[in-house]
């Protein structure tokens, strides 16, 4: 893939509360999901 493309996801959560298992972020917003795979987990602001 040309790293000057971006990559799609296949579904994106949003207002959601979810549970990171990260210590210093414990909590996120919304999650975007790729091919099976949590693509990225991040603050809706």
């Amino acid at each position: 893939m040309d790293k000057n493309k971006t990559k799609k996801a296949d579904i994106v959560l949003t207002n959601a509360f979810v549970y990171t298992v990260d210590e210093e972020r414990s909590y996120a917003e919304a999650v975007a999901v790729s091919e099976g795979k949590i693509a990225s987990v991040c603050s809706t602001e």
